[in-house]
């Protein structure tokens, strides 16, 4: 039987996922949740990022139907504008974030925009996907029970003052 989850995705999607999900199941790594999934369509490559209960992040990069490459970096060492905006940048979509990633990548705006992010145009297309599927701080405010920084309004007033 199909999995009808699976059915519209690409096949090298799929087979990506399903590698990151065995990867998953192994026993060093049983409470690894995924942070965010970006897809390059085109190119038929995937980025994606777990975070482990030592609150390590994997990072697997797959590219072209070949095994994935899978880096591990720690929070410490850790930057939203290296990964998810350069990836952004580089054409990947966006396929999912979960809430805590984006709370924290709300968080990472708030203390480092505008200066000090190098990948504005990943970053334009990350507000871009909050604008369109209504990641508000409100909805994260709610859903989390935190206190979320409004970036919206303060990327709106920098984007005025140029």
């Amino acid at each position: 039987m199909k999995n009808k989850k699976y059915e519209s995705m690409p096949l090298f999607l799929v087979k990506a996922i399903c590698e990151m999900d065995e990867y998953m199941q192994t026993d060093n790594w049983v409470n690894d949740k995924l942070n965010c999934l970006l897809v390059d369509y085109k190119n038929e490559k995937v980025f994606s990022m777990l975070k482990d209960e030592t609150d390590s992040l994997i990072y697997f990069n797959y590219e072209n139907d070949q095994k994935p490459d899978i880096t591990t970096s720690y929070d410490w060492d850790f930057s939203f504008d290296n990964t998810i905006f350069y990836y952004l940048e580089k054409g990947y979509n966006i396929k999912s974030i979960n809430l805590e990633t984006h709370f924290g990548i709300w968080c990472f705006i708030k203390e480092y925009y505008p200066e000090d992010i190098q990948y504005k145009n990943g970053l334009n297309k990350y507000i871009k996907f909050c604008k369109n599927y209504n990641i508000t701080k409100d909805y994260l405010d709610n859903a989390l029970k935190m206190n979320t920084p409004d970036i919206m309004k303060m990327i709106n007033i920098k984007e005025r003052e140029r």
